[in-house]
């Protein structure tokens, strides 16, 4: 998905640089009523890879769908996701669907619910 001269400088540990999103921002939902912020991430990452290598045709698509999955799977690599859940049931929030909000540096994206923001906590490397 990614050219080899990318991947060498985007490196995905804590304090190191990050992938880049050339959008100023993106958004996704997650379909957060009827599974966990985790487990709607995972099956999300899971479609838009299939969509990827079935419909994907022209290049600004890939580059789309190559974007999403980058983002998505910082997310699932990265973020503390007992720690999100809490914040999720804390809400009140369980039975709505989520956007995944996905700003220029990864790290600083975050998930709105209505009109709260949530920001996941990432794990410590």
């Amino acid at each position: 998905m990614r050219d080899s001269a990318k991947d060498s400088q985007a490196i995905y540990r804590y304090g190191e640089r990050l992938p880049k999103i050339e959008k100023p921002s993106m958004e996704m939902i997650l379909d957060t009523s009827r599974h966990c912020i985790e487990t709607a991430s995972k099956k999300e990452y899971e479609r838009l890879i299939q969509q990827y290598f079935k419909f994907c045709s022209s290049g600004k698509e890939k580059s789309i769908l190559e974007q999403r999955i980058d983002a998505l799977a910082y997310l699932l690599k990265h973020a503390d996701f007992p720690n999100l859940r809490n914040q999720y049931h804390a809400m009140g929030h369980s039975e709505i669907a989520s956007i995944l909000v996905i700003p220029r540096s990864l790290k600083d994206m975050h998930i709105r619910l209505n009109q709260d923001i949530v920001h996941p906590a990432w794990k410590k490397p």
